[in-house]
Protein backbone atom coordinates (compact mmCIF):
# COMPACT_ATOMS: atom_id res chain seq x y z
CA UNK A 1 0.00 0.00 0.00
CA UNK A 2 1.12 3.30 -1.19
CA UNK A 3 1.97 6.46 1.22
CA UNK A 4 -1.30 8.73 1.85
CA UNK A 5 -1.51 12.49 0.03
CA UNK A 6 -3.35 13.17 3.09
CA UNK A 7 -2.03 14.67 6.08
CA UNK A 8 -2.49 12.67 9.39
CA UNK A 9 -2.99 14.16 12.83
CA UNK A 10 0.18 13.29 14.13
CA UNK A 11 1.51 15.63 16.85
CA UNK A 12 4.96 15.78 17.68
CA UNK A 13 6.23 16.79 21.45
CA UNK A 14 9.13 19.74 21.57
CA UNK A 15 11.61 19.98 24.56
CA UNK A 16 12.22 24.03 24.81
CA UNK A 17 15.40 23.59 26.52
CA UNK A 18 16.62 21.13 23.47
CA UNK A 19 16.80 25.34 21.14
CA UNK A 20 19.71 26.41 23.81
CA UNK A 21 21.01 22.52 23.37
CA UNK A 22 21.47 23.45 19.35
CA UNK A 23 22.82 26.70 19.71
CA UNK A 24 25.48 24.76 21.63
CA UNK A 25 25.95 22.25 19.26
CA UNK A 26 25.85 24.57 16.76
CA UNK A 27 28.68 27.21 18.40
CA UNK A 28 30.91 24.57 19.32
CA UNK A 29 30.93 23.27 15.43
CA UNK A 30 31.10 26.58 13.73
CA UNK A 31 31.84 29.32 16.27
CA UNK A 32 30.21 31.84 13.68
CA UNK A 33 31.36 34.79 15.58
CA UNK A 34 35.11 33.57 15.47
CA UNK A 35 35.10 33.82 19.47
CA UNK A 36 38.30 33.45 21.47
CA UNK A 37 38.15 30.19 23.67
CA UNK A 38 37.36 32.46 26.69
CA UNK A 39 34.60 33.90 25.05
CA UNK A 40 33.46 30.79 23.70
CA UNK A 41 32.78 28.84 27.01
CA UNK A 42 30.87 31.98 28.28
CA UNK A 43 28.56 32.02 25.85
CA UNK A 44 28.33 28.25 26.22
CA UNK A 45 28.01 28.41 29.86
CA UNK A 46 24.86 31.02 29.15
CA UNK A 47 23.17 29.00 27.03
CA UNK A 48 23.12 26.22 28.94
CA UNK A 49 21.97 27.98 31.75
CA UNK A 50 19.20 28.47 29.69
CA UNK A 51 18.62 25.33 28.89
CA UNK A 52 18.58 24.21 32.53
CA UNK A 53 16.37 27.05 33.05
CA UNK A 54 13.60 26.21 30.84
CA UNK A 55 13.90 21.85 31.04
CA UNK A 56 10.74 20.56 31.42
CA UNK A 57 8.97 22.75 29.21
CA UNK A 58 7.28 21.64 26.24
CA UNK A 59 5.26 22.47 23.08
CA UNK A 60 3.54 20.10 21.17
CA UNK A 61 2.92 20.86 17.79
CA UNK A 62 1.81 18.91 14.51
CA UNK A 63 3.73 17.06 12.75
CA UNK A 64 2.95 18.27 9.18
CA UNK A 65 0.08 21.45 8.08
CA UNK A 66 -1.83 21.01 5.35
CA UNK A 67 -1.78 23.10 2.62
CA UNK A 68 -4.80 24.88 3.88
CA UNK A 69 -2.66 25.75 7.56
CA UNK A 70 0.16 26.96 4.85
CA UNK A 71 -2.66 28.94 3.17
CA UNK A 72 -3.72 30.56 6.29
CA UNK A 73 0.06 31.18 7.51
CA UNK A 74 0.61 33.55 4.17
CA UNK A 75 -2.89 35.03 4.73
CA UNK A 76 -2.42 36.11 7.90
CA UNK A 77 1.18 37.67 7.24
CA UNK A 78 0.60 39.05 4.26
CA UNK A 79 -1.58 43.23 4.24
CA UNK A 80 -1.31 43.67 0.42
CA UNK A 81 -0.25 41.45 -2.95
CA UNK A 82 -0.50 42.57 -6.14
CA UNK A 83 0.96 39.98 -8.79
CA UNK A 84 4.87 41.12 -10.17
CA UNK A 85 5.29 42.86 -7.06
CA UNK A 86 6.68 41.62 -3.39
CA UNK A 87 4.07 41.39 -1.14
CA UNK A 88 3.25 43.99 1.94
CA UNK A 89 3.64 42.05 5.08
CA UNK A 90 1.74 42.77 8.18
CA UNK A 91 4.90 42.57 10.92
CA UNK A 92 1.97 41.96 13.64
CA UNK A 93 1.33 38.27 11.86
CA UNK A 94 5.11 37.33 10.48
CA UNK A 95 6.15 34.16 12.93
CA UNK A 96 3.27 34.02 15.58
CA UNK A 97 0.95 32.97 12.08
CA UNK A 98 3.27 29.90 11.59
CA UNK A 99 3.58 29.44 15.76
CA UNK A 100 -0.37 29.03 15.88
CA UNK A 101 -1.15 27.19 13.19
CA UNK A 102 1.54 24.13 14.31
CA UNK A 103 1.05 24.28 18.28
CA UNK A 104 -1.23 22.36 19.63
CA UNK A 105 -0.69 22.51 23.66
CA UNK A 106 2.21 23.33 25.87
CA UNK A 107 3.14 21.97 29.85
CA UNK A 108 5.71 21.84 31.85
CA UNK A 109 6.69 24.34 35.12
CA UNK A 110 6.78 27.40 33.12
CA UNK A 111 3.17 27.61 32.13
CA UNK A 112 1.43 28.23 34.87
CA UNK A 113 -0.36 31.44 36.06
CA UNK A 114 0.78 33.74 39.04
CA UNK A 115 -0.88 30.82 41.67
CA UNK A 116 0.51 28.07 40.35
CA UNK A 117 -2.22 26.49 38.22
CA UNK A 118 -1.14 25.18 34.98
CA UNK A 119 -2.13 27.65 31.66
CA UNK A 120 -3.23 25.21 28.60
CA UNK A 121 -2.81 26.08 25.26
CA UNK A 122 -6.24 26.36 24.02
CA UNK A 123 -7.21 23.72 20.99
CA UNK A 124 -7.55 25.02 17.89
CA UNK A 125 -11.50 23.49 17.34
CA UNK A 126 -12.49 24.99 20.51
CA UNK A 127 -11.02 28.51 20.57
CA UNK A 128 -10.46 31.43 17.84
CA UNK A 129 -6.97 32.39 16.33
CA UNK A 130 -7.46 35.44 17.94
CA UNK A 131 -7.87 33.62 21.39
CA UNK A 132 -4.55 31.46 20.94
CA UNK A 133 -2.59 35.08 19.92
CA UNK A 134 -3.96 36.84 22.65
CA UNK A 135 -2.55 33.60 24.65
CA UNK A 136 0.86 33.62 23.02
CA UNK A 137 1.09 37.51 23.24
CA UNK A 138 0.94 37.43 27.07
CA UNK A 139 4.39 35.09 26.97
CA UNK A 140 8.02 36.42 28.32
CA UNK A 141 9.32 37.27 24.90
CA UNK A 142 12.68 35.19 25.85
CA UNK A 143 9.90 32.07 25.91
CA UNK A 144 7.92 32.65 23.00
CA UNK A 145 10.99 32.98 20.58
CA UNK A 146 11.92 29.89 22.18
CA UNK A 147 8.82 28.67 21.46
CA UNK A 148 9.21 29.97 17.72
CA UNK A 149 13.03 28.22 17.17
CA UNK A 150 11.54 25.38 17.75
CA UNK A 151 9.03 25.30 15.54
CA UNK A 152 11.19 26.50 13.19
CA UNK A 153 13.53 23.94 14.12
CA UNK A 154 10.87 21.29 13.45
CA UNK A 155 9.46 22.35 10.03
CA UNK A 156 13.39 22.38 9.14
CA UNK A 157 13.01 18.81 9.89
CA UNK A 158 10.01 17.94 8.89
CA UNK A 159 10.83 19.50 5.31
CA UNK A 160 14.24 17.28 5.31
CA UNK A 161 12.53 13.99 6.48
CA UNK A 162 9.47 15.03 3.17
CA UNK A 163 12.76 15.25 1.06
CA UNK A 164 14.08 11.89 1.77
CA UNK A 165 11.09 10.20 1.30
CA UNK A 166 10.39 11.38 -1.68
CA UNK A 167 13.79 10.87 -2.81
CA UNK A 168 14.05 7.44 -2.02
CA UNK A 169 16.70 8.25 0.48
CA UNK A 170 15.29 7.22 3.82
CA UNK A 171 15.72 3.95 3.39
CA UNK A 172 12.91 2.28 2.23
CA UNK A 173 12.48 0.10 -0.46
CA UNK A 174 11.80 2.00 -3.97
CA UNK A 175 8.64 0.62 -6.02
CA UNK A 176 9.36 -0.64 -9.27
CA UNK A 177 9.61 1.36 -12.67
CA UNK A 178 5.61 0.73 -14.00
CA UNK A 179 6.76 1.19 -17.76
CA UNK A 180 10.45 1.20 -19.39
CA UNK A 181 12.16 4.05 -20.38
CA UNK A 182 12.12 5.43 -24.13
CA UNK A 183 15.67 6.42 -24.87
Amino acid sequence: MGRSFFVQPETMRLNLADVHRRAIEELIATNPKKLSQKDLDKEIESLDAKAQAIEGNYIEVKKRLTVGEQRHIFARMVRDFRPGEQPTLDPTQVGISKVIEYLTAWGGPGFVDEDGRAVKFPKPIASTFKDRESLLSQLHGDVYNDISAAIDWHETEQAREWSEEKNGTDGAKSSAAISPSVV
